[in-house]
C-alpha cells in the first residue's frame, strides 16, 4: 500500500472512528505538578453574585450565591470533535478555492446544504448529517472533496498560482492548502505523509494530477471535516474546573461562532504565536465589525425568531386576499432590514422597543396603513417611524405576527406560545389527555368568542386553565392585529378589541393594556436578557445543555448568569452580548472526559 492510499484510508477510518469511539473517548494525560491554572487571560471565571441585572431568573427569583468563579456549572460542553455544518463546509470551500466553486457545489447538490428557509435554531442541531456514522454517510463528503479537487485540476494555474507548473510550487501550494483546510499547522507526521503522498501520486501522473489527488485526500481527513474541542491537557483549570481550548481550537471556535467561517490569518497568527487567549477580546471586537459577522449573526437572529420561515406560511386568501408569496417576501425583507439595523445600531432591548422599520410602498399601503415614505417603491424599502400607539419592535412586526397565524384565523394560543418560547425561553407541556374532549368544543367556540371570552373559557376548564394562564396573556395582548399583522380596532366578530391582559408571575403579574405595553414589560424584564443570553450560549456551544438561571432553591444556569453579568458590565448592545459569550469560561473551556 502506497503513501497516498495509506493517507486516504487513515483519513476515512479516522473520520468514522470519531463517531464510533464517541466524542469524549480520548483519555486525558495525568495532571502533574504545576499544571493547574486559573482559566486564562480573557476567559477566567468571576461569579455573577450581586451583579446588577444578573441576579434574576426567568421566573423573577434571585440567583443562588454558589454561582461564583469556581462553580463547575460555568463550564458546560464536553471535550468533543464537531462535524462542520453544511454551511461551514461551503464557507471553507470559499476560503480554500473561491465562490465560483461554492456555487457549483450548491447548484449541483454535491452535498445537502441547508437553505435559509430550512435552517432552524440553533443551526448545528438541525443538520442532515451531524456525525459520519458509516461509509454511506461519508459519500457526500467524498463527493465534495473530489469536486473541489477537480476544480483545482481544471483551473490549475489560476487556483495554484503555479506558472509554470513545478513540483516545488505544487508542494508549497498543497502545504498552504492543508494548513488552511485544517485551520492549524500540520504536525511533522502530517507534513511527512503529505509530501510522501504527493511523491507517490506524482510517480503515477503529472503535477496537476498529483495535486488533484492530494487535495481530494486532504478534504476527507478528520482535521478538515471536524472542529476539535479537546483542549490542552497541559493547562487544566480548577477555577472553574475545565480544560481550556488550545489556541488553534479557540481561534476556530471564535471564528465559526461569529462568522460561520474559518479563522482568518490574524487569528491564526496569534494562535501560532501563543498570544491567544490573551488577545481573545481584541479579536472578538475586531470580528464583530466585519461584514461577515454582521451578515451571519443577523441571519442567525432571523432564524431564532423563525422569520426565515415566512415563505412557508399558508393563509387562506379567501380570508386575506393580499396574502401570498409576494407579501411574505416583503414581510421577510422588512424584518431582515429591521434586525440588521437594530442589532448593530441600537441597544439589545430595542429589538422590542424600536418604532423604526423599513417599508416599501406595498407594506406601507396594505399592511401598515401609512403613506409610502419618500423614495419607497415596490422593491425599495425606506426607513420609517411607526405610530407609537400601534407598534413596538419585533413583537408587533407584521412578519412576526404573520408567523403565528393559522390558515383561516388568528390564533391567540399560537401567538402566546410563540412569544413565550422565543422571547422568554418558556417551554409549555402538551395538553393533557383529559383536555382532548374539550378541544372540539373550544375550536367551535372560536368562531363565536372574543379573545377575552376565549381566555375566560379556558381558565374555567380545570385541565387547561393553569397551563393556558402562562401564555394566553401574551396572545391576548396581540389581539389588536389580524392574521397578517394589520392593526385593527375590531375583531373578526365585529366586536371592539380589548387587548388588556394580566401577565403571569414571570413578568410580575401586572396588567398590560396592549402589545406595545407588553413589549415594554418584556424588554425591561431580566427574563428577556436571560433568554437571549441562553439562546446565544446554546448556539455557541452547539448542543451542550444550557439552563436558564434558577431560583434560590437550585443551582442551575450559572453559565448564563456569568454571561449576563459580563454583559451588564458594558454596553447594552447585541455585539456586547456576543462579546460577553465569547469571553466566558463556558465558551473557551470544556468538561474533561472521565
Amino acid at each position: 500500500m502506497g503513501p497516498l492510499t495509506r493517507l486516504r484510508c487513515a483519513a476515512a477510518a479516522a473520520s468514522l472512528a470519531f463517531v464510533v469511539a464517541g466524542c469524549g473517548s480520548r483519555k486525558l494525560q495525568d495532571k502533574g505538578p504545576g499544571q493547574i491554572v486559573s482559566g486564562g487571560a480573557g476567559i477566567g471565571g468571576g461569579g455573577p453574585s450581586g451583579a446588577a441585572g444578573a441576579g434574576n431568573s426567568a421566573g423573577g427569583g434571585q440567583l443562588p450565591d454558589p454561582c461564583d468563579g469556581s462553580d463547575p456549572e460555568l463550564v458546560l460542553a464536553p471535550q468533543r470533535k464537531l462535524l462542520l455544518t453544511s454551511n461551514e463546509l461551503v464557507n471553507m470551500v470559499s476560503i480554500l478555492v473561491n465562490d465560483v466553486e461554492v456555487g457549483a457545489i450548491v447548484n449541483e447538490a454535491i452535498i445537502n446544504v441547508v437553505t435559509d428557509y430550512q435552517r432552524r435554531f440553533p443551526p448545528g442541531l438541525f443538520e442532515p448529517t451531524k456525525q459520519i456514522a458509516n461509509s454511506t454517510e461519508m459519500i457526500p463528503f467524498t463527493n465534495l472533496a473530489r469536486h473541489v479537487a477537480k476544480y483545482v485540476f481544471d483551473n490549475f494555474q489560476q487556483a495554484t498560482g503555479c506558472v509554470p507548473a513545478t513540483d516545488a510550487c505544487a508542494k508549497a501550494y498543497l502545504a498552504t492548502f492543508a494548513e488552511k483546510a485544517y485551520r492549524r499547522p500540520l504536525d511533522a507526521g502530517e507534513q511527512s505523509d503529505l509530501d510522501a503522498s504527493y511523491e507517490a501520486a506524482r510517480a503515477a501522473g503529472a503535477i496537476e494530477e498529483a495535486t488533484r489527488d492530494v487535495i481530494a485526500t486532504i478534504l476527507v481527513a478528520p482535521p478538515f471535516l471536524y472542529r476539535s474541542e479537546m483542549g490542552d491537557p497541559a493547562r487544566p483549570s480548577l477555577s472553574p474546573p475545565g480544560m481550556p481550548l488550545t489556541p488553534y481550537e479557540l481561534a476556530s471556535a471564535l471564528s465559526f461562532f461569529l462568522t460561520d467561517g474559518p479563522p482568518d490569518q490574524l487569528l491564526l497568527d496569534d494562535a501560532r504565536a501563543g498570544t491567544l487567549p490573551a488577545t481573545l477580546a481584541a479579536h472578538t471586537d475586531r470580528l464583530l465589525t466585519t461584514p461577515a459577522a454582521r451578515a451571519w449573526l443577523t441571519k442567525l437572529i432571523e432564524t431564532l425568531y423563525k422569520l426565515n420561515e415566512l415563505p412557508g406560511v399558508i393563509i387562506d386568501r379567501n380570508k386575506v386576499p393580499i396574502a401570498g408569496d409576494a407579501l411574505y417576501a416583503d414581510l421577510q425583507e422588512e424584518a431582515r432590514l429591521f434586525l440588521d439595523d437594530t442589532l448593530w445600531n441600537a441597544n439589545l432591548t430595542d429589538i422590542l422597543l424600536s418604532r423604526t422599520t423599513f417599508l416599501n410602498s406595498n407594506l406601507a399601503k396594505y399592511i401598515y396603513d401609512l403613506p409610502a415614505p419618500t423614495g419607497a417603491t415596490g422593491s425599495n424599502f425606506v426607513r420609517t417611524t411607526l405610530p407609537a400607539d400601534q407598534r413596538s419592535g419585533l413583537l408587533t412586526n407584521a412578519g412576526f405576527i404573520t408567523l403565528t397565524a393559522r390558515a383561516e384565523r388568528t390564533s391567540l394560543v399560537h401567538r402566546g406560545i410563540t412569544v413565550g418560547a422565543l422571547m422568554l425561553c418558556r417551554g409549555f407541556p402538551p395538553p393533557p389527555s383529559t383536555a382532548v374532549s374539550g378541544e372540539t368544543v373550544q375550536l367551535n367556540a372560536l368562531d363565536t368568542q372574543t379573545g377575552q371570552q376565549q381566555v375566560v373559557y379556558r381558565a374555567s376548564m380545570p385541565p387547561c386553565g393553569s397551563c393556558h394562564a402562562q401564555f394566553d396573556p401574551y396572545g391576548l395582548a396581540l389581539d389588536g392585529y389580524d392574521m397578517v399583522g394589520r392593526f385593527r380596532d375590531t375583531d373578526d366578530l365585529g366586536e371592539p378589541i380589548n387587548a388588556s391582559a394580566t401577565l403571569p408571575p414571570e413578568l410580575g403579574g401586572g396588567t398590560v393594556a396592549n402589545a406595545v405595553d407588553l413589549a415594554r414589560v418584556i424588554a425591561m424584564s431580566p427574563a428577556f436578557t436571560n433568554c437571549m443570553t441562553s439562546n446565544m450560549l446554546r448556539y455557541a456551544l452547539v448542543d451542550a445543555p444550557v439552563d436558564l438561571p434558577s431560583p434560590p432553591d437550585g443551582k442551575r444556569g450559572c453559565a448564563v448568569a456569568d454571561v449576563v453579568r459580563r454583559f451588564a458590565g458594558g454596553a447594552a448592545t447585541f455585539p456586547a452580548l456576543m462579546r460577553a459569550v465569547a469571553l466566558s469560561p463556558a465558551f473557551a473551556m470544556r468538561v474533561p472526559a472521565q
